[in-house]
Formats: C-alpha cells, sequence, structure tokens
C-alpha cells in the first residue's frame, strides 16, 4: 500500500538508530525501498525487513572513512588519471572542469555519474548547450584537458537544468570509449 511518510522523511527519524547498530554507516533510500549500508555480511540482527512501510534492502560496503584534512593536498585531482576515478577533475569538451563523480551500471556496461553543470555544460531547456555524444574530457579543459587527446568518452544522457525555476537534480552521465577506462575507485 501507500506509505504515510515519504521516504526522505522515514530516512530522517530512523538514521540515528540505524547507525548505532554495529557494522551499519551508512543509510539512505529510493522511492521504494530503504537501503541500509554495512561494512560486514548482510543479514544483521536489529534491521528490520521493512521500515515506515518501505522494504529494507541491506549493502555490504565494507568500511568507510572520511579523507583527512591533508589527504586532499596529497593526491592530485587535476592530474591525468586512467582509469578515471571518481573525485578527479572532468569536464565537457567545452566546459571549465569539475568532479568525476561514481560509476552506475546500466544493461551490463559502465557508465559515469556527474553533474549537468559540469559534463553536460550547464544544458538548460533555455539554452541547449550539449548533444548526446559530446566529448568528455579528463581531466577537464580547466585543469588542462584537450580535445580529441584527453577524451576519455561521451556525453550519454543528462536531465536539463530550469534556469527560471527550481531544479531536482542536476545530473548527467557519460559512458567510456572503452570499458577499462573508468574506474570503481573514488578518491
Amino acid at each position: 500500500g501507500e506509505c504515510a511518510l515519504s521516504i526522505y522523511e522515514v530516512k530522517q527519524a530512523i538514521a540515528p538508530s540505524l547507525l548505532g547498530i554495529p557494522d551499519v554507516v551508512g543509510v539512505g533510500g529510493t522511492k521504494e525501498k530503504m537501503i541500509v549500508y554495512v561494512t560486514g555480511s548482510p543479514g544483521h540482527d536489529g534491521i528490520p525487513q521493512s521500515i515506515g512501510g518501505y522494504t529494507t534492502e541491506i549493502v555490504k560496503v565494507g568500511r568507510v572513512r572520511a579523507l583527512s584534512l591533508l589527504e586532499p593536498l596529497l593526491v592530485e585531482r587535476e592530474q591525468r588519471y586512467r582509469p578515471v576515478p571518481g573525485g578527479v577533475s572532468i569536464s565537457h569538451y567545452k566546459g571549465t572542469a569539475g568532479s568525476s563523480g561514481f560509476v552506475v551500471d546500466i544493461a551490463g556496461e559502465p557508465y559515469g555519474i556527474g553533474n549537468n553543470h559540469v559534463l553536460a555544460f550547464q544544458d538548460s531547456y533555455q539554452r541547449p548547450t550539449a548533444r548526446v555524444n559530446d566529448a568528455i574530457l579528463q581531466p577537464g579543459v580547466h585543469d588542462g584537458g584537450l580535445n580529441p587527446g584527453d577524451a576519455v568518452g561521451a556525453l550519454y544522457d543528462w536531465v536539463p537544468l530550469d534556469i527560471t525555476g527550481r531544479n531536482r537534480a542536476d545530473v548527467a552521465l557519460w559512458k567510456p570509449s572503452a570499458p577499462d577506462l573508468i574506474s570503481r575507485d573514488v578518491l
């Protein structure tokens, strides 16, 4: 049936108690289910099968830690990386630079996810700026990336921005030229 509270409201209410359970390192959700991220194997006691009317999925992610204040200084995020991990300089070939996101799988193929304003050159309903198959560079243009030498893939899909109203997403997908050009690591 229909849930009385949104997934966001349920997550906000339950996250503190879930994060108190040993090995729980994160709480998220989709429109249909609550996701609990754990360091160990799925099957933890204390995590209910449903929360607030939403089915619970347990996902093993291993240890999660924040970068120390010094670590970002030790990583040159503007350098050329092959394969491309999350967190390094990337851009649309006409763009500036931003950070690569993470890998998502679509029909068994890896795709990079990031922001429209980085990967689709701030494409909007009012001012279209991007096309499917536009080159994606790593590093980004602002950090010295050149087309075609630093092209790692092509713009695949994105949500256009609305420059006159509120936006619910700033997201774009890029498809690597070859599966081994993208890494599931995130710096």
